[in-house]
């Protein structure tokens, strides 16, 4: 479970901050002065790299970008999230093997090793205090210190943002990734204040161009903090749009309910399905990748052997 929290939680990251948008706003906001100054985030691209090895994987899902300096120069651009949720343990040295690793890819593609600037993304419970690579070491002298790296990195911890901050965003979905990630464990805070967060996501939400904001969203809600999708369905009715969506799901699996009984197939049998309601799990599929059995189960009411027959098919279907 603890795995599937973290792909979920791992898939929202790189959904939002592959958008470039998402990206700059959150350099713009976050990352010190001088440093902004230095590059031309106009030139932000984001590429298809990685550095994080098998060992960083443990801790670390990334995304690489390229952007030119103000003297013309590129620089790399990293975006960590740190995705198990709890401090690693030696984050200085865990950062030094990432640019580590990117240094050796430009090497090998005979490239001119540009600047790797790493950007964690934290939103675990735990206070993370920065702390220079010599910290961690035993037996530590001054005369050591001009041989020893820093392993510096640039910290976003999303627990040391204000929800006032947050809300001074300027994209409407960016603000509502911020606050469900920040309170993901706040059960109560979310039941309480979940609409006025999925507010922002609705103000630009365009039904037609942005349904993967809606369906990104609600998997997140559903699959990697403790609200039941009834909860969230009932929360979101008084947003226009969350709502149609939420209506258009509900007709949907009505409506083929309804074909079912009139073709004489009884709901709860697993034998003789009507097509329709296949492509209707099918769909669920598509939605939810994250969802176990039992949930697609329960949100298309059907058995979840049912469930399980269909995703065989599915699969066996990819592989051909």
């Amino acid at each position: 479970m603890a795995e599937q929290i973290n792909n979920v939680e791992d898939k929202l990251f790189k959904e939002t901050f592959s958008r470039l948008e998402y990206a700059r706003e959150l350099l713009l906001r976050c990352a010190p002065p001088d440093l902004i100054d230095s590059l031309q985030l106009d030139t932000l691209e984001l590429t298809n790299a990685s550095f994080v090895d098998n060992e960083l994987a443990e801790h670390f899902a990334d995304l690489v970008f390229n952007c030119q300096t103000n003297g013309n120069k590129s620089a790399k651009v990293s975006f960590l999230m740190e995705h198990k949720s709890y401090l690693p343990p030696n984050p200085p040295f865990q950062i030094l093997n990432y640019q580590i690793n990117g240094w050796r890819q430009q090497l090998k593609s005979k490239l001119k090793p540009a600047p790797i600037l790493p950007i964690v993304f934290y939103h675990g419970r735990e206070q993370w205090t920065e702390l220079p690579w010599k910290s961690y070491l035993a037996g530590m002298e001054a005369a050591f210190e001009p041989f020893t790296p820093a392993g510096k990195y640039m910290l976003i911890d999303l627990s040391a943002l204000s929800d006032d901050a947050i809300r001074q965003f300027r994209h409407g979905f960016l603000k509502t990734v911020l606050l469900l990630m920040k309170h993901r464990y706040e059960r109560d805070y979310l039941l309480e204040n979940l609409t006025s967060i999925l507010i922002f996501v609705e103000e630009e939400m365009e039904v037609q161009v942005r349904t993967e904001d809606f369906q990104i969203i609600i998997r997140y809600l559903t699959a990697s903090v403790s609200l039941k999708w009834k909860e969230v369905k009932e929360k979101s009715l008084t947003l226009s749009k969350f709502s149609k969506a939420m209506t258009l799901l509900e007709e949907m699996k009505l409506e083929l309910r309804q074909e079912a009984r009139q073709e004489g197939i009884k709901e709860g049998i697993k034998e003789g399905y009507e097509l329709k309601t296949s492509e209707m799990v099918k769909l669920f599929f598509e939605i939810f990748p994250r969802h176990s059995d039992r949930e697609i189960a329960e949100m298309s009411k059907v058995d979840i052997e049912y469930v399980r027959q269909i995703r065989l098919e599915t699969q066996k279907t990819e592989k051909n």
